[in-house]
């Protein structure tokens, strides 16, 4: 707080190594280590082409304004019209009033009645215009239990009447099939009133993040669930109603916890929907057996590989030992090492089909290995293809993010327009072809195609992808 300029009515300002963002309607400056701010006292300031240094306040910056400077703050303070500029008395009471502001901030999962509050929300359904108002609904991916729930069509289907955690088999007259989520009680109805019908009406629009300020929180007509009301205020000037950007280097954290949450909701949402799906299909009575026999697959095609792995392992370990030397070393020295037919060899599994045994041959196994094998060929065929780029999306702004390409396509659009539009992201996307390191071994032609994505690649490269 020692650091915040503090200047008084009529004083000129300058800024140096601050950066300029839109707000709304207007701008803001965004400060950093480097900023310095220089305040010339305005009862002191000459007229022009006097020099302004001796208005110049304590203390000094690092940083010294130069001679051209301090004339042109001279020039600047009698060539401007200061007659909206307040009297000292009433700037201070302005100071005070916005240093004591409270902080109304507050997530949709602590809204009550009668509360005014700051959110930042997701808006999931489209503004909608009901004449001198506009209504939206909006989700920050918490929960309120006197919001409305939101049920799956699915579950008419069912005809269950238990909805569960997530409110999604709760059936009910409302759960219309067009609301595609977030399910349960984690949305909340806006009503805007003018002047802000007009502004969201034409500024906002569907999957975009807002923050709604001195927004009233009461229940609505049925008396069961709460709503959002934004009305006038003769005393907020400003734009209450703000589309947020979410780039990644200037991001609110509270936009980032609720972009994180829709994240986590949206991987919940997948694996619900999956379970219930299954659960639809004829013979979902089988599933536990299907699932217990398929674990009992999975441990007796890992007992096999086990026994093959310690047979090779006494070959192989010399080798591990000289390629741990090399430039490119594994993560996981402890984890041991695999020869590549080992890998590549189909696993079958015994089972008993109509009182008869027979043995199946597996499509693929999910395991990891190690072991030392050598690059014979790749893909594409130009170095420079190896890169490749994406659209930037919200989920971009956590530091912990990992586009998945086709997830990403599958969930979100599949529109080619969408897909080359916006900012750049570029990423690793590449495969090898690999055979064992061991010259003995190379006779057998045992080769497969490894797909490295950007993560492995930025381990394997040391480099991050670009143009």
């Amino acid at each position: 707080m020692s650091k915040i300029p503090e200047p008084t009515a009529g004083d000129v300002l300058i800024v140096n190594s601050a950066k300029v963002q839109s707000r709304g309607e207007g701008i803001s400056l965004v400060t950093n280590k480097s900023t310095s701010f220089h305040i010339y006292s305005a009862p002191a300031i000459p007229r022009p082409p006097q020099s302004a240094r001796d208005a110049l306040r304590p203390p000094y910056s690092t940083r010294q304004p130069s001679e051209k400077e301090h004339e042109y703050v001279s020039w600047f303070y009698h060539n401007t019209n200061k007659d909206s500029i307040p009297d000292a008395s009433t700037f201070q009471k302005q100071v005070d009033q916005s240093t004591h502001m409270k902080d109304k901030f507050c997530r949709l999962e602590d809204a009550v009645d009668s509360k005014f509050c700051d959110v930042i929300a997701h808006v999931v359904k489209a503004p909608f215009d009901e004449i001198e108002k506009t209504t939206l609904w909006v989700s920050d991916y918490t929960e309120n239990d006197s919001f409305h729930k939101f049920s799956w069509d699915g579950a008419k289907q069912l005809g269950g009447t238990n909805g569960g955690p997530y409110g999604y088999l709760d059936t009910d007259i409302h759960a219309a099939s067009k609301w595609t989520g977030p399910f349960g009680k984690r949305s909340m109805q806006v009503t805007c009133f003018e002047p802000h019908a007009s502004h969201v009406k034409s500024e906002v629009q569907l999957g975009e993040w807002i923050r709604i300020r001195n927004l009233r929180i009461k229940f609505g007509n049925n008396g069961l669930n709460l709503e959002g009301v934004l009305h006038e205020d003769r005393d907020f000037s400003r734009q209450q109603v703000e589309v947020l950007k979410w780039e990644k280097d200037d991001c609110d954290p509270r936009l980032k916890e609720a972009i994180r949450r829709k994240k986590e909701y949206e991987k919940l949402k997948k694996k619900q929907l999956k379970t219930f799906a299954e659960n639809e299909t004829p013979g979902g009575a089988g599933t536990k057996r299907k699932a217990d026999e398929s674990e009992e697959l999975k441990n007796n095609a890992k007992s096999r590989r086990k026994e093959k792995r310690g047979a090779a392992r006494k070959k192989v370990e010399e080798q591990d030992r000289q390629a741990e030397e090399r430039l490119v070393k594994c993560e996981s020295k402890e984890q041991p090492v695999t020869p590549l037919p080992a890998i590549i060899e189909p696993v079958s599994w015994k089972t008993t089909v109509g009182g008869e045994e027979v043995t199946l041959l597996l499509p693929f196994v999910c395991a990891k290995y190690r072991t030392n094998v050598r690059v014979v060929d790749f893909r594409p065929r130009k170095l420079e293809d190896f890169a490749t780029w994406r659209r930037s999306t919200e989920s971009d702004v956590l530091s912990d993010y990992s586009s998945d390409s086709s997830s990403e396509s599958d969930d979100d659009d599949n529109c080619s327009a969408v897909r080359y539009s916006g900012e750049k992201i570029w990423e690793w996307q590449f495969a090898l072809q690999l055979e064992d390191a061991d010259p003995t071994s190379r006779g057998k032609k045992d080769r497969f195609w490894a797909l490295v994505d950007n993560i492995e690649a930025q381990q394997l490269t040391g480099l991050d992808a670009c143009k």
